[in-house]
């Protein structure tokens, strides 16, 4: 419960920062809190719904899935962020070294080969 309490929480609290930044009316209309504890009720609604509906294993399995996928996913778009488009706005001082590029891009390709093979046995 204290993992899901945790995750919960930094969901809620993300996607209330994006929406009232990308959504400047729901800023002006409501404030942090009353955003922020939409979130929390709404996320807790498809838990709760998404519970009822599967067994545990399978809602375990998911969630470690999304999660890998989330960890392709986002190492990929750092390498791009960070050593394709920064370098493109910032000033050479304030580029992240070279090696550092290579090494997150070794450890995005593992990931990513990693996700082939898991969907390769899957299909199996």
């Amino acid at each position: 419960a204290d993992t899901w309490l945790a995750t919960v929480d930094a969901v809620a609290h993300t996607h209330s920062e994006m929406t009232r930044i990308f959504f400047p009316a729901v800023a002006k209309r409501w404030t942090y809190r009353t955003t922020y504890y939409g979130w929390l009720v709404g996320l807790t609604a498809i838990t709760s719904v998404t519970m009822a509906r599967e067994s545990p294993a399978t809602l375990i399995l998911t969630s470690a899935v999304i999660g890998f996928v989330g960890t392709v996913l986002y190492s990929s778009a750092l390498v791009v962020l960070n050593y394709r488009l920064l370098p493109r706005l910032l000033p050479p001082q304030a580029a992240p070294p070279r090696r550092g590029g290579v090494l997150l891009g070794f450890v995005a390709a593992c990931y990513a080969v990693l996700a082939l093979l898991y969907a390769a046995a899957l299909a199996l």
